[in-house]
């Protein structure tokens, strides 16, 4: 979903971390899913968004098992930028790029980490895909009625 006017646009992506879908895929002789290789090229895409034009935004949503949240950009001024660790960053690597990677890591790993609490029999087949549309939804809504006042 993007919106665009005069100015930049906002690219909202909703990425699917259901566990027990992804280990499904990944077991099915007939297809060749990475789930690493996949959330690589899906932050290569977003990254290509904001290289596009210097005020382009970017909301990236995590849908899981058991919950849906903002993994990166829920408003403008996004306070998950703080959350990186102020490191040396490489000389080939543009900087919103590396924290782009490095919040939306370090936040999928925590989403990760709660795969062993869940029960795999129990609602293996469910998503918060809906409730990751719904806010979606609102992300758009939200920098449409905004964007006009940035300007």
């Amino acid at each position: 979903m993007a919106s665009t006017d005069a100015g930049g646009s906002l690219l909202v992506a909703i990425l699917d971390l259901n566990p027990f879908m992804w280990a499904r895929a990944a077991s099915d002789p007939e297809r060749s899913v990475d789930f690493v290789r996949a959330t690589e090229q899906a932050l290569i895409f977003v990254n290509a968004h904001l290289s596009l034009r210097f005020d382009n935004k970017l909301a990236l949503i995590a849908s899981h098992q058991t919950t849906s949240e903002f993994v990166y950009g829920s408003e403008p001024g996004d306070p998950a930028v703080g959350l990186v660790p102020d490191k040396r960053k490489p000389a080939n690597v543009y900087k919103q790029f590396m924290v782009i990677d490095d919040v939306v890591g370090a936040k999928i790993r925590a989403l990760g980490s709660e795969v062993a609490s869940l029960d795999a029999s129990k609602d293996s087949e469910t998503s918060m895909i809906s409730s990751s549309l719904s806010k979606a939804l609102a992300c758009e809504l939200s920098y449409k009625r905004i964007r006009p006042q940035l300007a």
